[in-house]
C-alpha cells in the first residue's frame, strides 16, 4: 500500500511545488504590504494552484510518455523516478487522476471567484489551458520551443499578479513588475 503512495507521490513531482509556493507567497506578500492579506485566502489560493501545478506535472507525464518524447534512454528516466514510464501507473490512471486534481482546483476557484472577483476564474481556465496544453495536442507548444516562455508567464506574471489579486480584488503594477525576472 505505501508504495502505491510513493508512486503518486513521485508521480506528482512535488519538488517543482516550490516553484508555485514562491510564486503564490510573493503576491501575498506584496498585497499584505499594502494592507490587504488574508491567511485562509492565502492558503487557499496556495493549495488551488498547487493541484493545478500536480494535474500539470501529471498531464505532462501522461502526454510525454504517449508522445514517446519519454522512454527508458532519455535523461528523464535517469534523473528522477518515473512511475508512468516504469509501469507502475496506467496512463488513464494517471490521466483521470489529472482531471480529478484539476476538478477540486476548479471547485477552489470557484468559491475564490464567487468571493473575491470574476478575475480569478479566469486566470484559473488560463492556467488550466496552459497547463494542460504544454503537452497535449493540439498546441503542445513545448515541444515548440515555447515551454519556457509559458513557465516564465505561468509561474511568473500569472500566479503572482493573480494571488495578489485574491488578496487584494485588484491588480497591482508592482506585482507584476516584481514579477518579472
Amino acid at each position: 500500500m505505501i508504495s502505491v503512495y510513493r508512486d503518486w507521490f513521485l508521480a506528482a513531482r512535488p519538488w517543482s511545488f516550490t516553484m508555485t509556493a514562491i510564486s503564490v507567497s510573493v503576491g501575498g506578500a506584496l498585497a499584505a504590504l499594502d494592507g490587504a492579506f488574508s491567511w485562509p485566502l492565502y492558503l487557499l489560493t496556495l493549495i488551488g494552484t498547487v493541484l493545478m501545478h500536480a494535474a500539470s506535472n501529471l498531464i505532462n507525464d501522461y502526454d510525454d510518455v504517449r508522445q514517446g518524447v519519454d522512454d527508458p534512454k532519455v535523461p528523464t528516466a535517469r534523473y528522477r523516478p518515473h512511475p508512468l514510464m516504469e509501469g507502475r501507473l496506467t496512463p488513464r490512471q494517471v490521466r483521470l487522476t489529472a482531471y480529478a486534481l484539476y476538478l477540486f482546483a476548479a471547485a477552489i476557484g470557484i468559491f475564490l471567484a464567487a468571493t473575491r472577483g470574476m478575475a480569478v476564474l479566469w486566470l484559473g481556465i488560463v492556467g488550466t489551458a496552459a497547463g494542460i496544453s504544454y503537452t497535449a495536442p493540439p498546441l503542445n507548444y513545448k515541444y515548440k520551443a515555447l515551454g519556457e516562455f509559458s513557465v516564465f508567464l505561468m509561474w511568473g506574471p500569472l500566479m503572482v499578479c493573480g494571488a495578489y489579486y485574491v488578496q487584494a480584488q485588484a491588480a497591482s503594477r508592482d506585482a507584476l513588475l516584481v514579477s518579472i525576472p
